[in-house]
């Protein structure tokens, strides 16, 4: 809202080489549309090594392959002549890139890349940004995704990505979005855009909160949505009573529309 484009974002994230030592590692990833202008913005700062790392073909750590095994995710990477596999107790290509950054910075420090990789071993996604809790019975649990602490486009889409993969245990699968904040004039046009990926996810309920969200809705068109409102506390009372176990819910939204407060209810009522 405050920058304007996407491409001041990537320069006041840029600054950051501005603080590196003579000689310092900039590690930048390869998989979004200023890759060029951060690379330039590294020159320009006299980085004295870039080190990229993605999904894209030419990245110096190229992500190959991804397997879910269970929670856990398990990526095979190349780097030069090196092959290379890890795993995370995380989904989502997103969780895995940014596993792969931690990894490169580790051994860019000196750290051994086996310790490295075990210690990632142990990493689960956190309170808010994609924990999950498998609620009641072993048999039909009611499956919560906790996406409730930030919201844009970028993490929206890699968040209904992970979900279209995840199947109810014989109940609704229910995606639940509230608005994306600090997005500016650009904002409705951004919510409409998120039609697709919420079709692909394959929810066969879909509740929306924040006044934003009605571009979304529009987008999605009669039927496209089970429930709306312009503040969570409004739609929490009968969002949780429409749930059972056997259900599947991801709640995906900015911490300001205070989300975590309808996680802790859901969590109560099916612990």
């Amino acid at each position: 809202e405050t920058l304007g484009s996407l491409e001041a974002i990537a320069d006041a994230k840029a600054e950051i080489f501005d603080g590196l030592e003579p000689g310092g590692t900039a590690v930048i990833n390869t998989d979004h549309g200023q890759l060029d202008r951060l690379l330039a913005a590294a020159r320009k700062a006299n980085v004295g090594k870039v080190i990229t790392f993605g999904f894209a073909p030419g990245a110096d750590w190229l992500i190959e392959d991804i397997q879910t095994e269970g929670a856990m995710s398990i990526a095979r990477l190349r780097h030069g002549s090196e092959n290379i596999e890890f795993a995370i107790g995380a989904h989502g290509r997103h969780m895995v890139s940014n596993a792969l950054a931690a990894l490169i910075a580790a051994r860019e420090c000196g750290i051994g890349q086996a310790a490295a990789i075990e210690a990632l071993a142990g990493f689960g996604a956190q309170e808010g940004r994609g924990l999950r809790h498998v609620l009641g019975p072993a048999e039909k649990p009611l499956v919560l995704t906790d996406e409730s602490y930030n919201a844009n486009v970028a993490s929206m889409r890699a968040a209904m990505e992970v979900f279209a993969q995840q199947k109810a245990a014989g109940g609704h699968k229910v995606l639940v979005l509230a608005d994306m904040l600090e997005l500016g004039p650009q904002g409705p046009a951004m919510h409409e855009s998120l039609a697709d990926a919420v079709r692909a996810t394959g929810a066969d309920r879909v509740y929306l909160i924040g006044p934003q969200m009605a571009a979304l809705a529009a987008a999605l068109g009669p039927g496209g949505v089970t429930g709306q409102a312009q503040a969570t506390q409004e739609i929490a009372e009968s969002l949780v009573n429409s749930l059972a176990y056997g259900d599947a819910i991801m709640v995906k939204g900015s911490n300001g529309m205070k989300l975590g407060a309808l996680v802790r209810r859901i969590r109560d009522q099916f612990a």
